[in-house]
């Protein structure tokens, strides 16, 4: 394309990508576009903040895989995901509950956003990665399914696990983030899509959208998420990635009550 398309507000990763000049471009979807330059892959469009992301007042009409896309980020704004308060079990749970209860009326019928019902029974799987959060020694090897599980552009088993990765992060737990990044990626890497193992390696390093960041930030400050934002990410993204939120603060805030209690 001759002329740039100008950005608006970018992520952090996008920012790195985009930098590196002319970009390939991936594929295309009706308000967004993913690309590539040597530093790795970037969104572009009309879409919501998040380190991939390059927000753009519209998105260059007949666009194609394979096209060359130059980007103007001289007048952009740089996004950063809102740091989260201090993780407090008890009020965490709090907020879960509430959360289960909110959600049952709005739950989508695919994906794995059914698991914030409480109610609902887990698949070995989960329940195999929920009690290696609570404790996590090795690797949640019997999770290993997870990763890749379900049709899309980024697969329900891999929004789940990304999303526990973003709560670790934001819970303050760090090492077990860094383990349990170490044991998803490399599966990641032949058993989803490179797209989708992008926002994977985001979330490794605690960075998500905008939505699920802000989503994480109201549940350790003892409020509800808004889910009708969270229903507008992809097909059911939003309510997967927010299920695996809810998955590792349920286990943590569970397990730091338990390690306190009194003999």
């Amino acid at each position: 394309m001759s002329s740039p398309v100008k950005v608006v507000s970018v992520g952090r990763l996008a920012q790195a990508v985009l930098g590196k000049g002319d970009a390939r471009v991936l594929a295309v979807f009706e308000r967004s576009a993913y690309v590539e330059t040597a530093a790795g892959l970037a969104c572009i469009g009309v879409l919501g903040n998040g380190p991939l992301n390059a927000v753009c007042e519209f998105l260059p009409t007949g666009l194609r895989a394979g096209d060359s896309v130059r980007t103007d980020l001289s007048g952009a704004t740089s996004w950063r995901p809102r740091p989260a308060p201090a993780f407090e079990p008890s009020l965490v749970l709090e907020s879960l509950d509430q959360l289960s209860k909110s959600a049952r009326s709005t739950l989508p019928s695919e994906g794995l956003g059914y698991l914030l019902d409480g109610s609902r029974d887990r698949p070995d799987a989960v329940k195999s990665l929920d009690q290696w959060i609570a404790k996590p020694d090795g690797t949640p090897d019997a999770a290993a399914g997870l990763i890749g599980l379900g049709p899309g552009l980024t697969p329900s088993g891999d929004d789940l696990v990304g999303g526990v990765l973003c709560a670790l992060h934001a819970a303050g737990f760090k090492e077990a983030a860094t383990r349990l990044a170490g044991w998803a990626l490399p599966i990641a890497t032949t058993a989803t899509s490179r797209i989708s193992y992008a926002h994977l390696a985001c979330a490794a390093e605690g960075e998500c959208g905008e939505t699920l960041n802000d989503a994480m930030v109201a549940l350790l400050s003892g409020q509800p998420p808004d889910l009708q934002r969270i229903d507008s990410i992809g097909h059911t993204s939003g309510w997967d990635a927010l299920a695996g939120v809810a998955l590792a603060l349920g286990a943590l805030g569970h397990s730091q009550i338990r390690q306190n209690a009194p003999l």
